[in-house]
């Protein structure tokens, strides 16, 4: 694959953070159950950085004809290197016998719009992507079937929620490609490590601790029998959290300084930075 990808030094910095961002609390976005023969159901999770609700992630899921159909739609309210703004992401796949076959996936905020789509072809996926710097297209072979992101905790919940046993997987989520990152090399490790009951303003859970690391990224996910989200923490303290859509559609959202969540401060002073 090659990309033709050239940025101004400002859109090369949001470039970079939106990446950190977005491996940071993709998991959040993974939430969800699976559905019977033509039926829709959705999930809704809110956002929170401590006490301030800054975002949310909606996932529908409907099933006809033995194609699953995973339509996701989130936003999140932030400062960017001193820019306040609303990074809206929307995505849509459609999976058969949990193979992916097709998706869509955008992704704006400010000046930033990105975009990419592919269609499976046997054991190849043909992607399209679009960014400032114009049309790419490339073919990606599925050496290690890919599990797209919204549905891995269900395919967990396929394997068995055992205390004890770790999976490890190749996750599919569309803005690692549109940075340039291998598919391959996208992996997932997901440990079991106990059983809680978790308790959240919509009611008690009997839920399964889980530890998740991508792409160098952890977070802990409280997970039901059937494979929904409840609860999920990032190392930067940001927490998705099982919400009732309703009551909060409304809701203005606060903001959150993804600089201060995710910088690295010293004590010394770097004389020729």
């Amino acid at each position: 694959m090659k990309l033709n990808m050239k940025f101004n030094k400002n859109q090369l910095q949001r470039y970079t953070y939106f990446y950190f961002l977005i491996v940071t609390i993709v998991l959040f976005f993974m939430s969800g159950t699976f559905v019977s023969s033509e039926l829709i159901e959705e999930e809704y999770s809110g956002i929170y950085s401590g006490n301030q609700r800054v975002g949310f992630t909606k996932v529908i899921f409907s099933n006809q004809d033995n194609i699953l159909s995973i339509k996701e739609h989130s936003k999140l309210r932030l400062k960017l290197l001193g820019i306040e703004t609303d990074m809206i992401t929307t995505s849509e796949y459609l999976l058969k016998d949990n193979k992916i076959q097709s998706f869509k996936f955008n992704l704006t905020s400010s000046d930033i719009n990105l975009e990419s789509n592919g269609v499976r072809n046997g054991n190849e996926l043909l992607v399209r992507i679009k960014t400032v710097s114009g049309n790419s297209t490339y073919s990606i072979t599925l050496e290690n079937e890919p599990i797209v992101a919204p549905y891995a905790y269900r395919w967990i919940a396929q394997q068995g929620l055992e205390v004890g046993k770790k999976y490890q997987f190749v996750m599919f989520e569309p803005i690692t490609l549109l940075m340039g990152a291998k598919l391959s090399e996208q992996i997932a490790v997901i440990e079991i490590l106990d059983r809680e009951i978790m308790d959240i303003p919509l009611g008690k859970y009997e839920t399964f601790k889980l530890k998740i690391n991508y792409n160098g990224s952890e977070s802990d996910v409280w997970l039901t029998q059937d494979g929904e989200v409840i609860r999920d923490k990032s190392t930067i303290g940001i927490i998705a959290i099982k919400e009732d859509e309703k009551k909060y559609e409304d809701t203005i959202l606060s903001i959150v300084d993804i600089t201060e969540k995710t910088a690295i401060y010293s004590k010394e002073k770097i004389k020729n930075p």
